[in-house]
């Protein structure tokens, strides 16, 4: 039987594998915020139970809400970024 060869481009990725940064591996900013806001109200609900106990952990205390307020400054910058392009294309025809 004969080996496969497998061919490699200019850049020395194999060009029959999808490479790291297609489309396909890459997530979308908005699916990154709600995966902000969700850790940081996981982090937040595991920070309160742990205070109801009597244990407060101060990086609970400062992870939450930062990762709630990161979340959502992504999700309206997101939502700003698809209105201007949507603006731009119906101002555009």
């Amino acid at each position: 039987m004969a080996d496969v060869v497998r061919t490699k481009d200019k850049n020395g990725d194999d060009p029959t594998r999808p490479s790291k940064d297609s489309d396909v591996n890459r997530r979308s900013p908005t699916t990154e915020a709600n995966t902000c806001i969700g850790l940081g109200i996981g982090v937040g609900a595991l920070g309160a139970a742990a205070a109801i106990s009597g244990a407060v952990c101060p990086l609970c205390v400062v992870i939450a809400p930062s990762l709630v307020g990161f979340g959502l400054l992504r999700r309206l910058t997101c939502k700003k970024d698809s209105t201007a392009i949507e603006e731009k294309e119906t101002t555009s025809i």
